[in-house]
């Protein structure tokens, strides 16, 4: 998942609800919300002279995600600032179907 346009919107904090979500597994698992860290930046890893756009850093508990069949929903929840847990309300919820 590449997050950085949420964090782009003010969203710095998120979550893949896998028990909202239909046939997507997140081996990682994370308890808390995400903190955002993603960002693009010129980079050398796509071997051209100059570089060019990529994005970074991993962000391992997001970089898991799998879906188990088709079709499949994922539901994800937006924070602006860090929640105390994943039961408090987010900002923002988006769902993305996969058919």
């Amino acid at each position: 998942m590449i997050a950085y346009n949420a964090r782009d919107l003010g969203f710095n904090y998120l979550h893949v609800s896998t028990s909202k979500s239909v046939n997507v597994v997140n081996s990682a698992n994370p308890k808390q919300p995400v903190g955002i860290i993603q960002m693009i930046h010129c980079g050398s890893s796509c071997g051209y002279s100059g570089g060019c756009n990529n994005m970074s850093p991993a962000m391992p508990d997001l970089d898991h995600l799998e879906f188990s069949s088709l079709p499949a929903r994922c539901v994800i929840y937006l924070w602006k600032n860090s929640p105390a847990n994943l039961q408090q309300k987010p900002d923002f919820m988006f769902i993305l179907d996969f058919i």
